[in-house]
């Protein structure tokens, strides 16, 4: 069974994108971090393949930015997003180049299905 990461350091937000996620892959198993270190381990331990991953910009040790160029050794760029409050073009820059995707807070479940299936 394949299963999507989501990594924040809130909870509220974890499960705020784990019941939308659900409402679209009933099935697919929430892997959840609240941090980078945590999130790594749990990827590097997992013995499920990584669908896709929700990555939170502001992270307590550092940025969501950072992660996913760290995570490009276990899921493909393309199946990462990066989700943020800020409005900031630098930062949708940097994730579209390393090939991910990007999407603003508050995200509705119609953005989170569109962004999920153009990636299928």
């Amino acid at each position: 069974m394949d299963s999507v990461l989501i990594v924040d350091d809130s909870l509220e937000s974890i499960m705020v994108v784990q019941k939308m996620i659900k409402k679209i892959f009933p099935t697919m198993k929430i892997i959840m971090a609240t941090s980078a270190d945590e999130a790594l381990k749990l990827v590097q331990n997992t013995t499920t393949q990584i669908a896709f991953a929700f990555f939170d910009y502001n992270l307590e040790e550092g940025n969501g930015i950072s992660l996913m160029i760290r995570m490009k050794k276990f899921i493909k760029a393309s199946r990462m997003i990066l989700y943020t409050a800020e409005d900031n073009q630098d930062v949708v820059d940097q994730v579209r180049n390393i090939g991910s995707k990007y999407l603003k807070k508050p995200i509705t479940e119609s953005e989170l299905k569109k962004i999920v299936q153009a990636m299928t």
